[in-house]
C-alpha cells in the first residue's frame, strides 16, 4: 500500500480480507498484533524468515525424495504399475517414508487429490508392518507384499492362455505373480 501510494498506484483492498470468517483473517487481523504487541514486536519478520526455511527445507526433502524413489523403484509386473522395494523402504526415516509414499501416489495419479496426512500415515503403518495388505486410497489401489508396495491397482484379465509352468520359473497372472521354486524342508524362505 505504501508503495502504490508513493507512486500514485491505484489498488483495490478486498472487503474479505477484513472478515474474521477465514481462519487466515484470524490470525492476520487479531493474533498477529497480540503476539506483536505482548510477546515480540519483530514476529512478522521472524515468522517471514521461518517460512523461507521451511520452504527451502521443504524443496531440498523433495529433491531428496525423488532420488530415494528412483533408487527404491522396480520393474513392475504390470505396465501401469509402479512398485518400490518394501525392505529398503522401512529403513527410511518416517519423515521419508512419507515422502516417498506422497511421491509414489503421485507419480502413479498424477496428483495429490483427495489424499491428506491421515492416509498416508496409515499407508506408511501398513508398509512398516510385516504381512501383506491391500489399501484403497483415492482414485488408487496400493497393495504390498513381503518384498514390493505397488501404487495401483491390478489389471483384471477376464481369460488366461494356459502354459506351461517351468521350475524355476516365473509368472505373473492378473493380480498374481507366482514364483515357482523347488525348496527342500530346510530351504522354505519365510512366509
Amino acid at each position: 500500500i505504501n508503495y502504490c501510494n508513493a507512486f500514485s498506484i491505484p489498488f483495490v483492498i478486498d472487503d474479505s480480507n477484513k472478515s474474521t470468517v477465514y481462519f487466515r483473517n484470524k490470525i492476520r487481523n487479531h493474533l498477529i498484533p497480540i503476539l506483536e504487541k505482548d510477546y515480540n514486536v519483530a514476529i512478522r519478520d521472524h515468522l517471514v524468515k521461518l517460512a523461507q526455511m521451511v520452504h527451502d527445507d521443504d524443496e531440498e526433502l523433495e529433491e531428496r525424495a525423488k532420488q530415494i524413489f528412483t533408487e527404491l523403484e522396480l520393474e513392475s509386473a504390470e505396465p501401469k504399475q509402479i512398485s518400490i522395494d518394501r525392505e529398503r523402504f522401512r529403513a527410511l526415516s518416517p519423515s521419508m517414508q512419507r515422502r516417498v509414499l506422497r511421491k509414489g501416489i503421485a507419480d502413479y495419479k498424477g496428483d495429490l487429490v483427495g489424499i491428506n496426512f491421515e492416509h498416508i500415515e496409515e499407508l506408511r503403518n501398513r508398509v512398516v508392518q510385516p504381512g501383506t495388505f491391500e489399501m484403497d486410497l483415492p482414485s488408487i489401489v496400493i497393495i504390498g507384499n513381503s518384498n514390493t508396495i505397488v501404487f495401483g491397482g491390478y489389471q483384471v484379465r477376464s481369460e488366461w492362455e494356459p502354459f506351461e509352468l517351468n521350475i524355476p520359473s516365473t509368472v505373473v497372472l492378473g493380480r498374481y505373480k507366482i514364483n515357482a521354486r523347488v525348496y527342500s524342508i530346510n530351504e522354505l524362505p519365510q512366509r
